[in-house]
């Protein structure tokens, strides 16, 4: 067979993306934890494979290359917004969430950090009280910062933290909200424009975008593939998602959230809002001058 004919190409193109989704799969503990999902991918997988040391024919390659296209799409779709990409093995903190919530930001916490990078100041303080915080990407997380706390509710320590770095904190549902002063005070106003533009929409789709769900992601994942994410786990469409500037994110967990907390969590680092459209089975990002008008996200 020639080494240079259709098949050797198509060939080569699934074992490339079954590496590359085995890689993936390190994020699991062991096999039997992988979900149905990347179970039943695996072996369509090898099945192509299979089918491809067979004595080729010109429809059995366009379908086997169709076939392992597709599962490479949804296979990587469905890892991202089933949550099986992870930052690592390790299961993802179990943060606190409505009352557990807000009990917890009002539990008192002893601080004495020294030149700490604020990302790993901000983690250790998650980790310690099992609250989320979210910091915007335009706060510089590797910014060291000195910070003394004796016996002081998270709820008035992370305000005070965040003003000698030119920002604010607020909450936002079960997060702590770390960013741009503007944008802090302008979050809650938008968030509740779009909760009640949410509640005109039909009964059976403000059901679905109610519903709370957990978010994990790992390092140097862009914003655009964790739009794509939520469009495959809410089965909505996000028009012009690909409008976004690039960055890249550091890998970490989210509480359970509604769909209007998620998507505005996300956006906002970039004074960006959305609006629904077609009855709510798309989504249009825009941008916000109440937000700032520094970085608009998507054109009007």
């Amino acid at each position: 067979m020639d080494s240079n004919s259709p098949t050797d190409e198509l060939f080569a193109f699934c074992a490339c993306k079954a590496s590359e989704a085995l890689k993936l799969a390190r994020f699991q503990n062991t096999p039997s934890q992988s979900p149905p999902l990347l179970t039943m991918t695996f072996s369509l997988l090898h099945f192509s494979l299979f089918l491809f040391q067979q004595p080729p024919t010109a429809r059995r390659r366009a379908a086997c290359s169709g076939v392992c296209r597709l599962l490479w799409r949804g296979l990587l779709a469905g890892l991202i917004g089933a949550g099986a990409l992870g930052a690592s093995a390790a299961e993802p903190p179990t943060f606190l969430t409505g009352p557990a919530f807000r009990r917890g930001a009002a539990q008192q916490v002893k601080i004495a950090w020294r030149n700490a990078p604020l990302r790993d100041a901000l983690g250790s303080l998650e980790a310690q009280t099992r609250l989320a915080i979210w910091l915007d990407r335009r706060i510089d997380p590797g910014q060291t910062i000195d910070f003394n706390a004796e016996n002081e509710p998270i709820e008035q320590l992370l305000p005070r933290l965040a003003k000698p770095i030119g920002a604010a904190a607020i909450v936002l549902d079960s997060v702590f909200y770390v960013g741009p002063a503007e944008t802090a005070a302008a979050l809650p106003g938008v968030l509740q424009e779009r909760k009640r533009e949410l509640r005109r929409l039909p009964a059976e789709v403000q059901r679905k975008f109610a519903i709370k769900t957990a978010s994990q992601w790992p390092d140097l994942t862009s914003p655009r593939e964790l739009l794509d994410a939520l469009q495959a786990k809410r089965r909505i469409r996000i028009n012009n998602a690909k409008d976004v500037p690039h960055d890249l994110w550091a890998g970490r967990s989210l509480p359970p959230l509604g769909l209007v907390d998620q998507l505005q969590l996300i956006l906002a680092g970039f004074n960006a809002t959305f609006r629904f459209a077609d009855d709510g089975k798309q989504i249009i990002i825009t941008p916000s001058r109440k937000l700032g008008a520094d970085e608009p996200a998507a054109k009007k």
